[in-house]
């Protein structure tokens, strides 16, 4: 099914999170019966819209899935139902998953023993492919939903690890297997984009070489005033503390940083749950944590959602990307509702959420960045 092509369907809202894991698409469907059901692909396309001209060509705006039946409402007149759509994370949260051991062995007999080196990228690969229906494969699963991946297969080398029995397959993966900013194993996270990719890769602030920009917002492409979150001193930490657990049986690598307490703040300690395979990773990791921890801003900024969902390539922007904010003047102290005043030249922020509300009636739509400054 494509949106684009249902006259009775209306789209509501689109929101991204890249914290959860993707996008979750609401849509309401009006005099009509039975529109949807559980599992159901569902495409939306659209025409772009720039300079008050808008595009003759239909672009794809995202593939996500009905991922729960919706209850009807209806009156003598009309039949209404509101569902949502989402992205494979959502279905993923429904299933289960075994205890599954893995070792690093070569040769390898079963799945569970990967040859030298195994990495994490390698676990989530087996445990997405093998105890899933999710993955599509001409012959062995052709009504797979999952097409593409883009996971950072050079992450960190390890001999054992195992992935503990849950009813949240995706739950399980995401917090033993990325962990994000501050949880561990290797910072990484999990999450869809909206066109279906699946992606495994460092936490935006980890990864390296740092991200290129993907837009770089003024005053002529924000509407209103910027609503900035400052993180006071007081409110800060004053130093970051790792210990991580190397490849080889017994190996411990331990990280400070700064390498004195600084500041007012208390320490962030985390002593367990982290792999490295080298001192200098582990080094790395705890600068960084650093950094995001005392990051000085979280900013939302309001934007045309063609900005957002095409842009100037027909991408748009994505959970994960980069952008950057020149901005002079008062924007809205999220604390206090006040004003304050800043003076951004290219600030670089990293895109953690994206909501687009729809008003259907006057044919309009806002899209709403939760941005992450990168410290």
């Amino acid at each position: 099914m494509t949106l684009t092509e249902q006259p009775n369907f209306q789209l509501q809202s689109i929101n991204g999170d890249l914290r959860r894991g993707g996008y979750i698409v609401s849509v309401l469907a009006s005099d009509t019966t039975n529109p949807v059901v559980y599992g159901q692909k569902v495409r939306l396309s659209g025409q772009s819209l720039a300079g008050g001209i808008q595009d003759a060509a239909t672009t794809l705006v995202g593939d996500m899935y009905v991922f729960q039946t919706p209850p009807f409402q209806f009156d003598a007149l009309t039949r209404n139902v509101t569902f949502q759509i989402a992205t494979a994370d959502q279905l993923l949260r429904q299933g289960g998953i075994q205890d599954i051991p893995y070792d690093q062995i070569t040769p390898s007999t079963n799945p569970h023993q990967i040859v030298s080196p195994m990495r994490f990228s390698d676990i989530l690969t087996e445990a997405i492919t093998n105890h899933t229906n999710f993955v599509y494969d001409l012959t062995d699963n052709p009504h797979g939903i999952i097409f593409d991946f883009d996971f950072e297969t050079t992450d960190t080398n390890i001999s054992h690890y195992s992935l503990p029995k849950s009813r949240n397959f995706w739950g399980t993966i995401t917090s033993k297997l990325g962990g994000g900013e501050t949880g561990g194993v290797q910072f990484y996270r999990i999450w869809f984009t909206r066109r279906g990719v699946m992606k495994y890769q460092p936490a935006p602030p980890f990864i390296s070489p740092a991200l290129t920009s993907r837009a770089d917002f003024d005053k002529s492409h924000i509407f209103g005033r910027p609503s900035v979150t400052i993180r006071e001193p007081k409110d800060q930490i004053s130093q970051v503390r790792l210990s991580s657990v190397g490849a080889s049986p017994g190996v411990t690598f331990n990280s400070q940083f700064p390498t004195s307490t600084l500041g007012p703040g208390s320490p962030f300690e985390k002593t367990s749950g982290i792999w490295a395979e080298t001192q200098a990773q582990t080094d790395d990791y705890a600068e960084r944590v650093y950094r995001w921890l005392t990051r000085p801003y979280t900013v939302q900024i309001q934007v045309d959602e063609g900005l957002v969902l095409w842009g100037d390539d027909g991408a748009g922007i994505e959970l994960g990307d980069m952008v950057t904010i020149t901005y002079d003047g008062p924007v809205e102290n999220a604390a206090t509702g006040g004003a304050m005043y800043l003076d951004w030249d290219e600030e670089e922020f990293f895109v953690y959420g994206i909501n687009i509300a729809y008003d259907n009636a006057n044919q309009v739509g806002a899209a709403t960045l939760t941005l992450e400054a990168n410290n």
